[in-house]
């Protein structure tokens, strides 16, 4: 059993990478999304939100990882300026899931 250490609260969601099989993103209550790396067991990467993290998704190419939580809206945040790009709002509740199609042109969500 391996045990992960970095989020403070319970994790909401995990999602593995497309193109590196070492690497997985993770939402959780205290508001984080971490990029973990399997090799070295420990968070390469941390992106903070405003709200708690209920769903997580990385894009097809790895550049953004979507992050949604109780304020309802999707973000895409750019893995390398660590900054949100883009939102995507509509949902009238907390999204709980969401999966990029097979070729990567969609995000689906949904919510409670």
């Amino acid at each position: 059993q391996k045990k992960y250490t970095g989020h403070t609260a319970v994790v909401n969601s995990v999602n593995m990478s497309r193109c590196h099989n070492h690497m997985a993103v993770s939402g959780a209550d205290d508001a984080l999304a971490l990029v973990w790396d399997f090799r070295s067991r420990t968070f390469a990467q941390k992106i903070e939100s405003e709200f708690a993290i209920t769903s997580v998704s990385y894009s097809a190419d790895n550049n953004l990882i979507f992050t949604s939580g109780i304020d309802n809206v999707v973000k895409a945040w750019d893995t390398r300026q660590e900054m949100v790009l883009f939102t995507m709002e509509g949902h009238r509740d907390t999204v709980t899931g969401m999966s990029l199609s097979p070729d990567g042109s969609k995000l689906l969500t949904n919510s409670m």
